[in-house]
């Protein structure tokens, strides 16, 4: 078992140009925020805080706002507002900033070598989570940019979907190297399972060539999304346009970052938004894909980020520009032919000579004219009615299970003992699956 997790450690320090002994494992890469947070409040005095800096993936800031692990949280999420990071460092006691490169969902590039300008003026850590852009193809350690590398191996690193893991690498050159590492090797525990990390260290042994097939599927998609109607956003790192209020764009920040290598590129993931008149939940339902939450696997999977991610607080991930519409697709590696087409299905699905009627249930027209343009055999009145009585019963189920969910969630945000967070957190995950089992009842009756 050891042996297992040395070899997986040994392999991470080789994609990150980083001695062994600077690579710590833990149960998922979520696991690797917190032990981060964790070592930076016990290396800074107390009332130091932490700053979120760009929209992040919702647990990231959940957590540095949970007073028992951090002294306190400024959210900055756009992640370009280096004036009020200065404010906050002049005015406030900074212990870290905690950013994503690109940030999940708007694949924004936040500017590394502006937050390390400020790391080294004010002696805060600078943390980065390089879960999308993935370390095939970005660099934040050789420069000295991030003192603490956070990066999920749930994701293309094992890309099968079957193992979770995380890995924190602390870089060598951080002016805070030695705190850190001191402070590790007295309190770091393991947490990744020998069982996980030996099915990590298998499905990662190719993953450089997996990763360089998705960055080319990837980038052909974006270019090919650019030139369809109906689609009125592609975020992903490569494009020229950028509605950040920044000195550089993100494609040029990004670049920066991406290793000198021939495979290199812009990783898997992006989000899509349409165009008013088209019908994001039809788009969705007709990507004949995987659906879930997760990314960076062989196979595309896709989710209506905004409605799952942040269900109940809509309005407040709007601000943010992560519209109810978004769709995040994370591309894999089929064919890239095939994968057109299937975008082409949904994007036809969702355009506006569609039955409104039947977009609004997610389908597409089962009578008059089909999706190609063909006719489509009229539905059958009783089983119609049959299947819309069904529906509305999974409908009713499904509203309570969301109710039962969100009081869940607020029940963890009071509770901060670790057995009632257990608990809590075991009955968020009971009722989402079993929400999640009526969603696709009620989608196979439709």
């Amino acid at each position: 078992a050891g042996r297992v997790l040395t070899d997986l450690r040994q392999r991470i320090a080789g994609l990150t140009n980083e001695s062994v002994d600077n690579v710590y494992l833990a149960a998922s890469g979520m696991s690797t925020i917190f032990t981060a947070l964790t070592a930076l409040r016990r290396i800074f005095p107390p009332g130091y805080k932490a700053v979120v800096f760009g929209f992040p993936y919702l647990d990231t800031l959940k957590m540095c706002r949970r007073p028992e692990w951090c002294d306190g949280c400024i959210f900055l999420g756009q992640g370009w507002e280096f004036d009020e990071l200065r404010e906050a460092c002049t005015n406030d006691k900074i212990m870290g900033v905690f950013t994503e490169f690109p940030s999940n969902p708007l694949l924004k590039c936040p500017d590394i070598a502006q937050l390390r300008s400020l790391a080294d003026e004010f002696g805060f850590a600078v943390v980065v989570d390089d879960t999308l852009a993935n370390f095939c193809n970005t660099d934040f350690l050789g420069g000295g940019h991030a003192d603490i590398l956070c990066t999920s191996l749930t994701k293309i690193f094992s890309g099968t979907g079957d193992a979770m893991g995380g890995s924190m690498v602390v870089n060598s050159k951080s002016p805070l190297y030695t705190k850190l590492t001191t402070d590790l090797k007295a309190n770091y525990m393991p947490t990744l399972y020998h069982a996980d990390a030996k099915v990590l260290l298998e499905n990662g042994a190719d993953v450089e060539d997996r990763n360089a097939k998705i960055n080319l599927n990837a980038e052909a998609i974006y270019d090919w999304f650019k030139t369809k109607p109906g689609v009125k956003h592609v975020y992903y790192p490569k494009g020229a346009e950028c509605s950040c209020k920044c000195e550089r764009t993100c494609t040029r920040i990004y670049a920066q970052f991406m290793k000198c290598t021939a495979d290199a590129g812009y990783g898997g993931l992006m989000s899509v938004t349409l165009e008013d008149g088209y019908c994001p939940k039809a788009f969705y339902n007709n990507l004949a894909c995987q659906k879930g939450p997760s990314l960076g696997t062989n196979y595309t999977l896709s989710c209506p980020y905004a409605v799952l991610a942040h269900y109940f607080e809509l309005d407040w991930a709007a601000e943010f520009g992560v519209e109810e519409g978004l769709v995040r697709i994370a591309i894999g590696m089929e064919d890239i032919d095939q994968l057109k087409r299937m975008f082409a299905d949904g994007l036809l699905a969702a355009s506006p000579v569609v039955d409104k009627e039947q977009q609004s249930a997610g389908g597409m027209p089962d009578a008059g004219v089909s999706a190609r343009g063909g006719p489509a055999a009229p539905a059958g009145t009783a089983t119609a009615g049959a299947a819309a009585t069904d529906a509305a019963g999974h409908a009713t189920i499904l509203k309570a299970m969301l109710d039962k969910l969100h009081k869940l969630e607020a029940q963890a945000e009071q509770n901060t003992g670790v057995g009632g967070m257990l608990m809590v957190a075991l009955g968020v995950a009971a009722v989402a699956s079993a929400a999640g089992f009526m969603m696709a009842r009620a989608t196979k009756v439709r």
